[in-house]
């Protein structure tokens, strides 16, 4: 699956900018009066998609009571978990998306996104490089 290096570095960038809005626990966690913060997952589809997509439900839970959590977006083809609709739009496979949305830290996170990024210009084609027609080696 071919990584989508431009939307890699915005979520990267986004998350190093603004730190606050990053927290790994939730992939959309809404707080009245205070804004909202999103996993590397979350970020990747609010960048692509936009904020409205996010199907937003009150939390019940202890720790996040009187907040706002999100799991699902809507798109053209109906709800999709926000994991998989963000592995898609990065381009990740299952793996890469388990270890990136799932168990990690905030910490952790931005370090598998460096490598993510790194990897995928590794394996970019270079632009500077002209191709070269039935190269013999």
């Amino acid at each position: 699956m071919t990584k989508n290096l431009p939307l890699l570095k915005a979520t990267l960038t986004q998350i190093l900018r603004h730190p606050e809005t990053h927290n790994q626990d939730f992939f959309g966690l809404r707080v009245p009066g205070c804004g909202t913060a999103h996993c590397a997952a979350g970020w990747a589809v609010h960048l692509t998609d936009g904020p409205d997509v996010f199907v937003w439900h009150k939390s019940l839970a202890t720790r996040t009571r009187g907040r706002e959590v999100a799991m699902m977006v809507t798109t053209i083809d109906g709800p999709v978990l926000v994991w998989q609709r963000a592995a898609s739009l990065l381009g990740l496979n299952q793996d890469e998306a388990e270890q990136l949305f799932f168990g990690s830290t905030n910490e952790e996170a931005v370090a598998y996104l460096h490598e993510l990024i790194r990897s995928a210009e590794e394996t970019e084609p270079s632009s500077t490089q002209p191709e070269r027609e039935n190269a013999h080696v």
